[in-house]
């Protein structure tokens, strides 16, 4: 996995909850990021607050 290789990992979901929890479930190296994927504007304001994002 990729946290296991020492990446930091973004746990995308539409339901801000759900999100949470799979980043939780991950550890510390995973951080929660909740917007819908279909909102272009959403999609770049979260990316561009994290980056940068290596792979996608």
């Amino acid at each position: 996995m990729l946290i296991d290789a020492g990446a930091h990992v973004y746990v995308n979901d539409l339901e801000p909850d759900r999100a949470m929890i799979a980043a939780a479930d991950l550890g510390e190296r995973a951080l929660a990021l909740p917007f819908d994927v279909t909102d272009l504007e959403a999609v770049t304001t979260s990316l561009a607050a994290v980056a940068p994002v290596d792979v996608l």
